[in-house]
């Protein structure tokens, strides 16, 4: 009898155990975010056309673009000036799409910083007239 004891409360430690690794495993892979997949990068599509940037759809001029901390953001260049070299660069974040001779697009996809404030981006062959600030909220 004392056999069938020590059997019966074996077993039930042996369904604690492995109770609680299964509870440990689901909370730390919902606690690490494995979970949830990745949110979609938001997209802003800047045009380049009469050494000017443009968000797509929109007339002002070098515009300001506004981005939440932490977010990710997909940054589509569409260079309309045939035989013009146009490019989207910020310097501080080391961010750049690549550099396009004429008409034709790129794209750069980041993650903004955490660090709320204000930088620049530009067009590195014509910072003169192609720059505008990026504000992280």
């Amino acid at each position: 009898m004392t056999w069938l004891v020590r059997q019966s409360s074996t077993r039930r430690l042996l369904i604690a155990l492995a109770s609680a690794a299964i509870v440990i495993a689901v909370a730390a892979r919902f606690s690490l975010g494995a979970g949830a997949p990745d949110p979609a990068p938001r997209s802003i599509v800047l045009v380049a056309s009469g050494m000017t940037f443009y968000v797509d759809g929109a007339t002002d001029k070098n515009p300001t673009l506004r981005v939440k901390a932490g977010e990710r953001v997909r940054i589509v260049l569409r260079n309309e000036d045939a035989g013009v070299t146009h490019d989207f660069v910020v310097p501080d974040w080391q961010v750049a799409t690549r550099t396009l001779d004429g008409k034709g697009t790129d794209e750069v996809t980041f993650t903004a910083p955490h660090r709320r404030g204000a930088t620049v981006y530009l067009c590195k062959p014509h910072t003169s007239m192609m720059s505008g600030t990026i504000i992280v909220d």
